[in-house]
């Protein structure tokens, strides 16, 4: 068995190497951190309100709607994270990246991934959770609005 400190400095080394690893893709990846990883969201968060908003739906389908926009939500928060740490830590790369042809076009995939979860927000948190989910709703709605606003128009100009 390990003593305390042989542990802690073992869980520290493991927890070195993962953040390592992060910064490592972070940087170098165009897979994982990419604008094209919303789009991934936006097809999840689709599937997920058509599952709950089937006609003849069930108790079954409602609980998979709702794991697959649990998992959404985890992919969008995942994407938010890696795309500000790339951008935080490398600010070099999104000029770069504003000025690409292909890539700055998969921006507009934020706020349409961003929609399928304030739609799902709606479907299923308003009525369990109440009125704060609502005006959570409501806040996120015109933050998309926005920002796609901001997109739509911006691009035109940047390209």
């Amino acid at each position: 068995m390990l003593s305390k400190s042989k542990w802690l400095e073992k869980a520290c080394a493991g927890f070195h190497a993962v953040v390592c690893i992060l910064f490592l893709f972070v940087r170098n990846s165009h897979i994982l951190t990419l604008h094209r990883w919303f789009s991934v969201t936006m097809s999840t968060g689709i599937v997920s309100a058509l599952l709950h908003n089937l006609p003849y739906n069930g108790v079954g389908l409602y609980w998979i709607s709702v794991i697959i926009f649990a998992l959404n939500v985890f992919l969008f928060v995942l994407g938010c994270i890696m795309t500000f740490l790339r951008y935080t830590l490398y600010p070099e790369i999104f000029k770069v990246m504003i000025t690409h042809p292909v890539q700055s076009m998969f921006i507009g995939t934020f706020p349409m991934g961003l929609a399928t979860i304030i739609n799902m927000i709606c479907f299923v948190c308003v009525p369990a959770w109440g009125d704060w989910a609502r005006y959570l709703a409501w806040g996120l709605w015109i933050f998309d609005a926005v920002f796609s606003v901001m997109t739509a128009l911006s691009l035109a100009f940047i390209l």
